[in-house]
């Protein structure tokens, strides 16, 4: 599947996916006018929820401590926004938060390997203190 032949009103190529085995995407193909207005009427007459699911995915009981907690609540995110129901900006924020928690989770692993290290040396010297003498 490849993107729509069309030129927008922008003038500017359109990005969108063309139908399957179809040169024209549905808002450009020149035979497709009577699904064109159906889908047009039922995007304006359907209900908005957008932010029902970022409520609900954020309102977990879990704690985002573990990188797969995190893919979890990314790919809730991901669904949300794909089905209309979380804003893009809502899943930018939330990738942003989400990046940031495993940065700060992958910190938190580098000072753990530091500290077991320091005790490791700590004690490879207080052995070789005892062995000297």
């Amino acid at each position: 599947m490849g993107s729509c032949k069309a030129t927008s009103t922008s003038g500017r190529p359109c990005d969108a996916p063309a139908l399957t085995d179809q040169e024209y995407c549905l808002w450009h193909h020149p035979d497709r006018e009577a699904e064109r207005q159906a889908a047009s009427a039922k995007g304006g007459s359907a209900p908005r929820r957008i932010g029902g699911d970022l409520a609900k995915a954020l309102s977990r009981p879990e704690v985002l401590d573990d990188p797969m907690r995190i893919a979890a609540l990314l790919e809730t995110m991901i669904g949300g926004a794909t089905s209309g129901k979380v804003s893009p900006g809502q899943l930018r924020a939330v990738t942003g938060a989400c990046r940031a928690l495993l940065q700060a989770l992958e910190a938190g692993d580098l000072r753990r390997d530091v500290d077991e290290l320091k005790a490791a040396v700590e004690r490879i010297e207080e052995a070789g203190d005892r062995v000297g003498r």
